[in-house]
């Protein structure tokens, strides 16, 4: 049901391998690094090892992102479960009450309409970045797509006014069914959103983090940096110039492998 992690996924297991190689690769990279002073191509390490860190930073903003994307599902999932509560309290109180009038039937409709409609602009007008979360399209949840609720009983559309188990139908225990089974879903879809943020968005995070410090270890002070450009025939200044450009470069997709490659 759930497809929020999609997009970060295929990096989890890659950074456990990344993870288990962290300490042995820095010592390495922190070695090639250190001998830029007296090996040309330790400036191009160092350089590659700045790179890597700029994919490390843009990856890190992704999966922040998709973090917030869940944040923004959750919410909105919160608010729809507390209205479905408040729609099964309205049948409840029916089918406990014993008759009640017509005038309190409508009474009670006019609440359960009102919060089925409120879950209708939820499941239309959450968004992320401008693309719809919760109305069941292509990339978002299918949590209030037009199947919520109980498949024998009806869908939560049957509980509003004019449907098969409104109030007026006098089919309590139906409605109830209708709206609990819509509960469990919602409750479902709540509990995989914070089980696979907690097992690999976050896991995901700690992995980027840790190469991140990881790989920053391993570069030399800004004193060996100079040194090195001038030995090559660069300026120091030009030098650091590129260093600096590429700390603010844009964004790019972070492959695991690439720091892989370096700790390899």
């Amino acid at each position: 049901m759930t497809r929020i992690i999609a997009e970060v996924g295929t990096f989890h297991m890659m950074g456990l391998d990344l993870a288990a190689r962290r300490s042995a690769g820095s010592a390495r990279l922190a070695e090639k690094a250190s001998q830029a002073e007296d090996n040309p191509s330790g400036l191009l390490m160092t350089e590659r090892i700045r790179s890597q860190l700029v994919d490390i930073e843009s990856q890190l903003q992704g999966s922040a992102r998709a973090i917030q994307r869940n944040a923004v599902a959750d919410a909105a999932l919160e608010e729809t479960q507390l209205l479905l509560v408040e729609i099964r309290g309205a049948f409840s109180i029916a089918a406990n009450a014993g008759a009640m009038s017509d005038e309190e039937v409508r009474a009670q409709q006019i609440l359960v309409d009102a919060a089925v409609e409120s879950i209708d602009r939820i499941a239309a007008g959450t968004e992320f970045n401008g693309k719809p979360l919760l109305d069941g399209s292509e990339g978002g949840f299918s949590a209030l797509a037009a199947d919520l609720g109980d498949p024998v009983a009806g869908t939560l559309a049957s509980v509003a006014t004019g449907g098969a188990n409104a109030l007026a139908s006098g089919r309590y225990g139906e409605a109830v069914s209708v709206v609990t089974a819509a509960i469990h879903q919602v409750s479902r879809e709540r509990g995989s959103l914070g089980a696979e943020q907690m097992a690999e968005l976050d896991t995901q995070t700690r992995w980027l983090q840790q190469a991140q410090i990881s790989l920053s270890a391993s570069l030399p002070v800004r004193g060996v940096l100079e040194d090195a450009a001038a030995m090559v025939g660069g300026k120091s200044n030009e030098a650091a110039a590129p260093a600096q450009q590429g700390a603010g470069a844009a964004q790019a997709a972070w492959s695991p492998r690439h720091v892989l490659d370096l700790l390899g």
